[in-house]
């Protein structure tokens, strides 16, 4: 039996399953105390001295991912239960040795102890201790995790600095809330594991066939991939590139205390890893000829990005073009480890506070070799587009979301792609943005037959995952259309649900745009069952988990099957006219004209009568235009803010029951329709 199986045996054994955790690696660890397993401590001569230098590596991990320093650091010999005790300062000299199988209260003692030790706080750990700090006080700010950190307490000992200590990483410590507003995306411990795990599989593979390797992140950021890696060997084998400043000097300033360096942090800007730890100001001034500069300030430092470090460039290609002459040789491996930032270049109004370009070299070259224009409008598919494209990698372990696989097909080349080894899907609520999922998947560069599914781990169990071949604007109603005021249905209604525009219907004078009318499809009285399980299609962001949000898309790939079930068209219908995601104005005869052609049938009378109740106090069609109607509210002014409240509370009783009602409806009746006819895959 290995040792990861006898974990959950012995910690059952002892009663201590609940309270220890096998993270980071480890074999498990509690607040005070790290345990290190080995099968037979005497078989072996080194294998107690192997335990007792992994316990100090481990216990130095815990504390850089801002977790209790343990005390008691304790080896195991699974087969026969001998123990050694040690104290965190003195690994040498066990303080205590017995038979955990025979005296197992003794080992108990230690476990249930919690005595820590204290460490300082410093760049290595600071950003982690605040990720801890805001999980546990999740209406903090960034001031108070900085008087926390100033405040004697249990964990670290108590700060003395500045807050212009952490000015390159100032961003990353900031609160979470504020973190979604700046737009920063950072991957957590529990996500950089697993990529850590995918690397070193893909080293695996390669280690024969090269007698060198490089591991290339052209979007390193502050390095938060790289930290999982701790201070071990691998790091030599690092090539990271970053465009931002501060960012790179993060990067100088957590490599700086690592014995082990990485191979190259580029671009070239003049500072060498013992110039990382001066005062900000005096980086800035080091750096200054390397800067291009902006007008903005932040933290009393100058916004700025590196000459050099556009990694979408021709020329940050040719400036690691020895790497990849070496690969092309079959000298040096090369492995991709990268999580690209999301913007969508092609919508400026998505790019603000985004490390995004309207443009690239890359962007232009795309097209120019035929990938799809719209697809290169994302900025993390230009990544991957150009990984494979200019580097030829071995191996490469992305995260993005997966529609650059799913529905843009970058990696596709005449039906076929590099093989799929394993995957995960992350939920992003953990990386401070909104909960939904973001793709963790590891490929090996030899193309095979493209799949029409990948399945991928996740935090819940196994996800599967189909492509999406065809768009659901291509079961667009074929209509011409004109440039009368008859608006149909904006085509962003069927990508994201957060990028829905109002729901414009026929016999409509509120609308004249030509941009929308371009955009749009034209609602009538002939294409409304036909159009509206499109518009209901857009709302499954209202299923369940996370798992499921950015992973299940709209989709014509099941082509015009639905309109020959009648009873779904008319359930469509239904739900159209009641969601409060339909936007049509009160102006139009939508909604009038929808309620005469439904067929009412037993599984809609009681939402009916409901909303029956609702439109007779009102006298307002649809539930959105209600809630909207400040008619409907007693409002007061408290502290510059505008507090509603319902006029007639059983009025906002019934429409959040309606609400709630429309959507199990949906579930019950739609969602399975939506997979059958592949409105939704």
């Amino acid at each position: 039996m290995s040792e990861i199986a006898n974990y959950e045996t012995i910690y059952r054994h002892f009663g201590v399953f609940d309270k220890i955790t096998t993270s980071y690696n480890t074999d498990g660890w509690c607040k005070g105390c790290i345990i290190e397993h080995k099968l037979n401590l005497g078989s072996k001569t080194d294998e107690l001295s192997r335990a007792k230098k992994e316990l100090i590596r481990y216990n130095d991990i815990l504390s850089k991912n801002g977790e209790y320093k343990a005390y008691y650091l304790i080896a195991l010999d699974q087969l026969n239960g001998n123990c050694y005790v040690y104290a965190h300062n003195d690994i040498e000299n066990a303080i205590d040795m017995f038979n955990a199988y025979d005296e197992y209260n003794k080992l108990l003692l230690y476990i249930n102890a919690e005595k820590v030790v204290k460490y300082d706080v410093n760049i290595l750990n600071v950003v982690a201790l605040s990720e801890k700090y805001y999980n546990e006080n999740p209406k903090a700010k960034i001031k108070d995790f900085f008087n926390y950190i100033r405040t004697p307490n249990d964990k670290v000992n108590e700060w003395k600095g500045k807050e212009q200590d952490f000015a390159f990483i100032i961003d990353e410590l900031t609160d979470p809330a504020s973190q979604k507003i700046l737009g920063r995306f950072y991957t957590p411990e529990k996500y950089t594991s697993i990529s850590r795990q995918y690397v070193l599989n893909a080293i695996d593979d390669i280690k024969y066939k090269y007698s060198d390797y490089i591991i290339l992140d052209r979007c390193a950021g502050s390095g938060n991939l790289e930290i999982a890696f701790d201070d071990d060997e691998i790091i030599t084998h690092f090539v990271l590139n970053t465009i931002e400043w501060k960012e790179y000097i993060a990067l100088m300033q957590r490599f700086s205390k690592y014995q082990n360096k990485p191979r190259a942090i580029l671009p070239p800007a003049g500072i060498e890893y013992s110039d990382a730890n001066k005062a900000p100001q005096e980086i800035q001034d080091l750096m200054k000829e390397y800067i291009i500069k902006s007008n903005e300030y932040q933290n009393g430092l100058l916004s700025g990005t590196l000459i050099g470090g556009d990694a979408l460039s021709e020329n940050f290609i040719n400036s690691i073009q020895d790497y990849i002459e070496l690969h092309n040789q079959g000298k040096l491996g090369i492995i991709i480890l990268e999580n690209p930032p999301y913007a969508d270049t092609g919508d400026t109004s998505n790019i603000s506070n985004k490390k995004g370009k309207t443009n690239s070299w890359v962007k232009e070259q795309g097209k120019i070799k035929g990938v799809n224009g719209n697809s290169l409008n994302e900025l993390s598919n230009q990544f991957i587009w150009s990984a494979f494209k200019y580097y030829s990698p071995d191996h490469a372990i992305i995260y993005s979301p997966i529609k650059y696989w799913k529905s843009n097909h970058i990696l596709e080349i005449n039906g076929k792609e590099p093989t799929f080894v394993e995957g995960y899907l992350c939920n992003r609520k953990f990386f401070h943005a909104t909960e939904s999922a973001i793709s963790l998947i590891h490929w090996k560069n030899v193309l095979t037959k493209s799949n029409e599914k990948i399945i991928l781990d996740s935090d819940i169990g196994k996800v599967e995952i189909y492509k999406v071949y065809s768009p659901i604007s291509s079961l667009y109603p074929k209509e011409k259309k004109t440039s009368s005021v008859n608006i149909g249905l904006n085509t962003y209604c069927f990508k994201w649900s957060y990028m829905v525009n109002p729901l414009r219907s026929f016999f409509t004078d509120d609308i004249t745009k030509n941009d929308v009318l371009q955009r749009g499809v034209e609602i009538t009285k002939d294409n409304i069952l036909e159009i509206m399980p499109l518009f209901s299609a857009n709302n499954h962001s209202i299923l369940t988990d996370y798992t499921k949000k950015e992973v299940l898309m709209c989709s014509g790939d099941g082509g015009k099957e639905y309109l020959k079930d009648k009873d779904f068209l008319n359930d469509c219908l239904f739900y159209s006219l009641l969601t409060q995601k339909n936007k049509t104005s009160v102006k139009s005869d939508f909604y009038s004209y929808g309620f005469s052609i439904l067929e009412k049938k037993s599984k809609h009378q009681k939402i009916l009568k409901l909303w029956q109740e609702i439109y007779d106090f009102t006298k307002t069609y649809g539930i959105y235009n209600i809630i909207q109607d400040d008619e409907n509210y007693i409002i007061t002014i408290e502290n510059n803010k505008k507090i509603k409240q319902w006029r007639n509370p059983q009025l906002g009783d019934d429409i959040k029951r309606i609400r709630t009602n429309i959507e199990l409806f949906y579930i019950e009746h739609i969602k399975e329709k939506m997979f059958k006819f592949k409105l939704i895959v």
